[in-house]
């Protein structure tokens, strides 16, 4: 079991976030959310961990949803989320690749996605 987040969407997120809150909350996230299965999730405790208030998570969870960094399902209270798989992963190969396939992963308009787990042309040099 590994996890790690994958350099260039992190990098895009690293660009297009403004506010630091959203930052903060995107490397807690890890701890509360899966990247497979929807999970309600408890601001307020994400919040303390970090010292934010419940307002700044909720405008952090907007800001990174609109980034399709994580998923949400429902509305309100019944809210739930997961992490999106573009942006990291938690678990073994395998099981990445098996989601990978699940979500017909590809980046858009641009054809399939290099796998970021595995070595490119242009990698280290080679």
């Amino acid at each position: 079991m590994f996890h790690t987040t994958f350099d260039e969407p992190v990098a895009r997120i690293a660009q297009q976030v403004t506010n630091g809150a959203a930052l903060r909350v995107f490397l807690i996230l890890p701890q509360h959310l899966s990247y497979t299965t929807f999970k309600r999730l408890d601001q307020r405790q994400v919040g303390s961990e970090i010292g934010l208030d419940d307002s700044a998570v909720s405008r952090a969870l907007a800001t990174l949803h609109k980034l399709e960094v994580i998923e949400r399902k429902g509305k309100g209270p019944v809210t739930e989320w997961k992490l999106s798989p573009d942006f990291g992963w938690r678990g073994d190969v395998s099981a990445y690749h098996a989601e990978q396939r699940k979500r017909g992963a590809k980046a858009p308009g641009k054809g399939p996605a290099p796998d970021p787990l595995l070595p490119q042309k242009g990698y280290y040099g080679k």
